[in-house]
C-alpha cells in the first residue's frame, strides 16, 4: 500500500489498533469486520514523499489533481523571491526592506504549516497589505519555486521511464556490481525523479488553488473590512484555498 492507503478494512471507518506482543511482534487489529479477500491498506505516513524517502526508501507519485500529503519548501531568500516581496512592499507604498539572505522558506502541506506560512508571509509585508496582496505575493513565490526547476514534467516522465527500464533490466539480466548496488542505483534514481515530479505537481496544484481564490476575491464586491479597505488580512480564504491541494 502507499502513503495514502486507508487504515483498515470494511470501509476503513475506524483506524486499526496496534498491539505489541511479549515476543516483540506487532499485531494490527482491524477497526471493523473483514471478509476473506478484503483489501487491507496501511498509511505509512502523512508527511509527504520527503519523509517516505527518508524513513522507507520510496516515493509515491500521485496524479496531477490527486490530493496528497506533499510538503513544499517555498524559498523567500532567492533573488527572484526577494524581488516578488519587494514588489509587493513597493505596491503598498512602503519603503522596501530586503528579505534576509538566510530567511527560512515557507513550509506548506498541512493546516498547521499553511497557517504558519501565511503568518510568516504577513510579517514580510506591510500592515496595509490585504488578503489579495497576500495571495498575489504567495503566487509569485510559488511561481519562483516552480521555475527554479531546470526540467519540465515531460522531461521527468521520460527520465522515470528510462530509470524504470534500467531497474527492470537489472532484475532480469543482473549487473556488474553487487545485487544491492545494482538494485539501489536504479531504484534511487527512480525514487529521486518521483520525488521531484511530485514536488512540481504539488506546486502547480497549489498555484491553481490560490489563483482560483485570488480571482474569486477580485470578482466579489469589495466590503469595508479594515481602515485601509480591501479584503480582510486574516488569511482565512488563503488558508482554505491551500487546504484544497
Amino acid at each position: 500500500g502507499g502513503s495514502g492507503g486507508g487504515g483498515g478494512g470494511g470501509g476503513g471507518k475506524t483506524p486499526p489498533a496496534l498491539v505489541y506482543t511479549e515476543d516483540g511482534g506487532i499485531v494490527f487489529l482491524a477497526g471493523s469486520p473483514l471478509e476473506a479477500g478484503d483489501e487491507v491498506c496501511i498509511t505509512y505516513c502523512e508527511d509527504g514523499n520527503a519523509a517516505l524517502l527518508l524513513q522507507y526508501g520510496f516515493a509515491e507519485l500521485l496524479g496531477e489533481e490527486q490530493q496528497g500529503y506533499e510538503r513544499l519548501h517555498v524559498p523567500v531568500d532567492t533573488k527572484e523571491a526577494r524581488g516578488v516581496v519587494a514588489a509587493a512592499v513597493a505596491a503598498a507604498g512602503c519603503e522596501v526592506e530586503p528579505v534576509a539572505l538566510d530567511a527560512p522558506p515557507l513550509l506548506l502541506g498541512s493546516e498547521e504549516l499553511d497557517a504558519a506560512a501565511i503568518s510568516e508571509l504577513r510579517c514580510l509585508l506591510p500592515e496595509q497589505c490585504d488578503e489579495g496582496a497576500l495571495a498575489s505575493t504567495l503566487l509569485g513565490l510559488l511561481a519562483c519555486a516552480r521555475d527554479a526547476y531546470a526540467t519540465s514534467d515531460a522531461d521527468d516522465v521520460r527520465e522515470m521511464e528510462v530509470a524504470a527500464q534500467c531497474v527492470q533490466t537489472r532484475e532480469v539480466e543482473g549487473g556488474g556490481g553487487t545485487e544491492e548496488e545494482e538494485e539501489g542505483s536504479g531504484t534511487r534514481w527512480l525514487m529521486a525523479l518521483t520525488f521531484r515530479l511530485g514536488q512540481k505537481r504539488q506546486l502547480c496544484r497549489t498555484i491553481r488553488a490560490v489563483e482560483r481564490m485570488h480571482e474569486q476575491g477580485r470578482g466579489r464586491a469589495r466590503r469595508p473590512a479594515s481602515p485601509h479597505g480591501g479584503e480582510p488580512r486574516t488569511g482565512g480564504a488563503l488558508l482554505a484555498a491551500l487546504r484544497t491541494t
